[in-house]
């Protein structure tokens, strides 16, 4: 009769446990974390310049630069290139924008969905723009796939959060705009429900 009543206040402790987490995790407030265009180009620099080849074409990346257009949920990414196919090398310029997608465990933000809006070369060789215009794009856009323009771990403040649930991102101000899911979380020593 003692088990009993003892597994029965434990089945009850456990499910006042989890109701009340569930209440807090439901109506939680959120955490908006706010990037500049200074904090991401600080990160992006570094991973630069960076080469990737497809079909025998490569394009070189180098001096990329950060914009955040208002009220846009894309990162804007302008950079130098150099495009080569065998011997040949031509510059140039690109720029692309992606969506910011958030890899809740590594705790980075890659560009998803990216989209070249411009890619220019300089000089005139017929074969070889061809070639170049078409393969160009695909390239830039497995390069950014490839790795993080921002690593919110690496965030002074806000390192501890890393884990949690992403809600949205947007552009305003001209800061990158993240809001990210329960606040409660923030201890490092507590994770996260999976």
């Amino acid at each position: 009769m003692n088990f009993r009543r003892i597994v029965l206040a434990f089945a009850a402790l456990l499910l006042l446990t989890v109701t009340g987490a569930w209440v807090v995790m439901k109506y939680a407030r959120e955490v908006t974390l706010s990037f500049s265009q200074a904090q991401l180009q600080e990160q992006l620099d570094p991973r630069f310049p960076t080469r990737t080849c497809m079909r025998g074409a490569c394009v070189e990346l180098l001096q990329p630069k950060v914009l955040l257009p208002e009220g846009s949920d894309r990162v804007v990414v302008q950079t130098l290139f150099v495009a080569s196919l065998g011997n040949r090398a031509m510059p140039g310029l690109t720029k692309f924008s992606g969506r910011p997608h958030y890899d809740q465990g590594s705790g980075n933000f890659y560009l998803q969905d990216v989209q070249v809006s411009e890619f220019q070369m300089n000089g005139n060789a017929p074969n070889f723009n061809d070639v170049v215009r078409v393969l160009g794009p695909g390239i830039v856009a497995a390069i950014m796939n490839r790795f993080p323009v921002y690593s919110i771990q690496s965030h002074p403040k806000y390192g501890a959060i890393a884990k949690l649930a992403l809600k949205s991102v947007r552009v305003s101000d001209r800061q990158l705009q993240v809001v990210f899911a329960n606040p409660l979380l923030l201890n490092t020593s507590h994770r996260p429900p999976q």
